[in-house]
């Protein structure tokens, strides 16, 4: 058995918004939600608002995350999102990964912090970013705002997003990852407790 070193909880604090696009009126309407993954605080706390609402009117849209909800409501497929406060700054200025500014995004409200945990076997004796150069490093799952988030801090330290091995892997799959040695390294954002990460400390 190996264990898992939690090098950096907190490394990076990111607030998390609820958007929607202001060209429907909801009155007599049903209403969709882009949360994320069924394994995830986004989905759990969409699904926790949805029952509030009148029976059947406000629907959950399961997503990899907070890149797929923004393409759901550009795309007129979700009424409201949650999304990562940076991608949603991205998203309104047209930078990376987004080619031209989405215009008419509106927040709602903020919801809550959440933090970027990045989990590495500790057998790896790895203390520091620059540490996981050349490692196979879950970013997180595709169309998520970890991805995007886990590129800012590579590319900003001592390890670019170039010079590793990039995996994505949705939230159900990294502690088996992480346990079974076919990754080395993974980026989770969540709100404390996250779940995905207390699995993954506890099982391995």
């Amino acid at each position: 058995r190996h264990s898992l070193r939690r090098i950096a909880t907190g490394l990076l604090c990111l607030g998390l918004s609820g958007l929607y696009w202001p060209d429907r009126a909801f009155a007599q309407q049903d209403i969709m939600i882009a949360a994320g993954q069924s394994q995830g605080n986004y989905y759990k706390f969409a699904t926790a608002l949805a029952e509030l609402a009148p029976a059947g009117r406000v629907h959950v849209v399961e997503s990899g995350g907070s890149l797929k909800n923004i393409e759901l409501l550009r795309d007129h497929r979700a009424d409201f999102a949650i999304v990562q406060s940076d991608v949603a700054l991205r998203a309104t200025r047209g930078h990376l990964p987004f080619a031209d500014p989405i215009p008419g995004l509106l927040q709602v409200t903020p919801l809550f912090a959440e933090a970027v945990h990045i989990l590495v076997r500790s057998e790896l004796f790895i203390f520091t970013t620059s540490g996981i150069r050349g490692k196979k490093v879950a970013l997180g799952p595709e169309g998520s705002g970890t991805v995007i988030t886990a590129r800012a801090i590579l590319d900003a330290s001592e390890a670019s997003a170039a010079e590793v091995q990039a995996e994505y892997l949705p939230l159900d799959r990294v502690n088996a990852a992480l346990r079974d040695e076919t990754t080395d390294v993974a980026f989770v954002t969540s709100s404390i407790p996250s779940d995905v990460v207390r699995r993954a400390l506890a099982d391995n």
